[in-house]
C-alpha cells in the first residue's frame, strides 16, 4: 500500500516535472534506464517504473504537440530528405515485423509486454529525442545522463564488492557482482556500451580551448568515472563486454588523431607480441576467441540448436517470448537450461520477429552507422573549431558505443532487455540527431 502511494506521488511528480520543463523528464529517464527493475500491476497489467515514465513523457509530448500545433511541421520534418524517410521507413518495417510476431507467438500474453517495452515504447522514445534534440547542448546532455546512469550502476557495484550487500545467493559463490540487476551480464550489457561516451567527452574536452585547471578536473573525473566501469564489469565477469570495449577503445583511438592512432598501433603490436611471447595467453585468448572455452561450448551448441529449429521456422521465427517454447523439441543438450534467447545478435532477432524483422533491422542499423560516418567526415573535414570538434568527439563516442554493443551482441542479448532497448533507439536518435546537425558546419 505505501509502496503504491509513493510510486503514485513519484510519477505525479515526474509529469509536473516534465511539463514544467519536459527536457529534464527526457534527461530523467535516460539517467534511470534501469528503472525497470521496479515492477508491479496496473489493472492486472504487468509494467515497470520505466514504461510508466516513458508513456507519461509520450502523454505530455502529445499533449504539447497539439497545444503548440506543431504535428504538421513535426511531420513533415519525417519526410523532409531522403535519409529521414529511409531511416522512418525502416522503422515502421521493425514495427510491422514485430507485430506479427506477436500474432505467430504461442505465449501471446507476455508477446504483448515485450512487444510494447521493447519495440513501442522505445520507438516513442526515439521520436521524442528526435524532437528535441536540436543543438549540441542538448546532445552532450544526453551524453551526460547516459553516463550518470551507468556510473550510479558502477558504484553499486563496486559497494557490493567491498560490502556483499544484495547480492544473489546464486552468483555470490563465484563473486560475480550484479548491481542492482538480477545477474552479473547485465552490468557489462548496460554499461559497456556507454562507456564510449566518456572516451569522447574527455577527448573533446583535451582538444577543445577550455582553461587547463578545467580540462585537468574534467580529464580527472573522466578517468574515475572509466576506472569505476571498467572495475565493476570486471567484478562482473564480463568477459564479453570487456573484448568489445576493448575493440571499440582501439577503433577510437584510431580515429580520434594521428597521434591516437600512432597510439592505438602500439597497442595492436604490443598486444600481438605479448601473445607471441606467452604461450598461457596464447592459450587463454584461443579459447575465448574460438569459444573452446565451457561457457563458448554452450553458446555454440545453443545456435546449432537454434539454427535447426529456425529452419522449420525461418519466415517469422517463433515470435515474440516464444522461442523457449517453440526451441524445447530441438533442444537436444537436456543438461543445458533452455535460454530466454539464442545469445546472438542475428538468432536473437531472427527467433523473435522472423527474418523480415531481421534484415528491417539489420537495415537500421546500417543507416545508422551512414549517418555516424557522414557525420565523422564532415567534421573531420571542417575548420577546426569547439563546435566540430564536439561533433566529431560526439559522433566517434556514438559510433563506439554501438560497435560496443554490436561486438557484445555476438554471444549475448544487447537488445532484449527494457534498458538496453530504450539505449539502442537512444544512440540511434544521438546518431540521426548528430547527422542532422553537422549538415550545417
Amino acid at each position: 500500500m505505501i509502496e503504491g502511494i509513493l510510486l503514485v506521488i513519484f510519477l505525479i511528480g515526474f509529469v509536473v516535472v516534465s511539463v514544467l520543463r519536459f527536457h529534464v523528464g527526457v534527461l530523467f529517464v535516460v539517467a534511470t534506464l534501469p528503472l525497470y527493475i521496479v515492477r508491479f500491476s496496473v489493472w492486472s497489467i504487468p509494467s515497470t517504473l520505466l514504461e510508466l515514465m516513458i508513456l507519461s513523457l509520450v502523454g505530455v509530448w502529445v499533449f504539447r504537440k497539439t497545444k503548440q500545433s506543431e504535428w504538421g511541421s513535426f511531420f513533415q520534418s519525417l519526410v523532409r530528405t531522403k535519409s529521414s524517410r529511409t531511416l522512418f521507413l525502416s522503422i515502421a518495417f521493425v514495427l510491422v515485423f514485430a507485430t506479427i510476431s506477436v500474432i505467430v507467438s504461442p505465449e501471446k500474453r507476455a508477446a504483448l509486454g515485450v512487444w510494447r517495452a521493447y519495440f513501442i515504447e522505445p520507438v516513442f522514445f526515439f521520436f521524442i529525442l528526435s524532437d528535441i534534440l536540436k543543438n549540441r547542448k542538448m546532445i552532450g546532455n544526453v551524453l551526460f545522463a547516459s553516463i550518470l546512469s551507468a556510473f550510479s550502476i558502477a558504484c553499486i557495484a563496486l559497494y557490493q564488492r567491498v560490502t556483499g550487500w544484495g547480492m544473489p545467493p546464486e552468483w555470490a559463490r563465484e563473486m560475480r557482482m550484479t548491481s542492482i540487476f538480477p545477474y552479473p551480464n547485465a552490468v557489462g550489457l548496460f554499461i559497456a556500451p556507454i562507456l564510449p561516451f566518456v572516451f569522447g567527452v574527455c577527448a573533446f574536452v583535451l582538444a577543445s580551448h577550455y582553461s587547463k585547471k578545467i580540462k585537468s578536473m574534467i580529464v580527472g573525473m573522466s578517468f574515475l568515472i572509466s576506472a569505476s566501469m571498467i572495475a565493476a564489469i570486471v567484478f562482473s565477469q564480463t568477459e564479453a563486454a570487456l573484448a568489445a570495449l576493448a575493440v571499440s577503445g582501439i577503433v577510437f583511438l584510431f580515429l580520434w588523431s594521428s597521434a591516437t592512432r600512432r597510439l592505438a598501433l602500439s597497442c595492436i603490436v604490443l598486444f600481438f607480441l605479448t601473445l607471441t611471447i606467452s604461450q598461457p595467453l596464447t592459450h587463454f585468448f584461443s579459447q575465448k576467441i574460438f569459444l573452446q572455452d565451457w561457457s563458448g561450448k554452450v553458446r555454440k551448441g545453443v545456435w546449432k540448436e537454434t539454427a535447426n529449429m529456425l529452419q522449420d521456422h525461418w519466415l517469422l521465427g517463433a515470435g515474440l517470448s516464444g522461442y523457449k517454447t517453440v526451441f524445447k523439441p530441438y533442444h537436444i543438450r537436456t543438461h543445458i537450461e533452455i535460454f530466454q534467447y539464442p545469445h546472438s545478435f542475428v538468432l536473437n532477432f531472427w527467433s523473435e520477429i522472423g527474418i523480415g524483422g531481421l534484415l528491417a533491422i539489420l537495415f537500421l542499423i546500417g543507416i545508422f552507422f551512414f549517418f555516424s560516418v557522414r557525420a565523422l567526415w564532415r567534421t573531420r573535414a571542417s575548420p577546426h573549431s569547439d563546435d566540430t570538434c564536439f561533433f566529431y568527439a560526439a559522433s566517434l563516442a556514438i559510433f563506439c558505443s554501438m560497435s560496443t554493443l554490436l561486438i557484445h551482441g555476438f554471444v549475448d542479448v544487447p537488445y532484449f532487455k527494457n534498458d538496453l532497448a530504450v539505449f539502442f533507439w537512444v544512440l540511434l536518435a544521438l546518431s540521426f540527431s548528430v547527422y542532422r546537425q553537422t549538415k550545417e558546419i
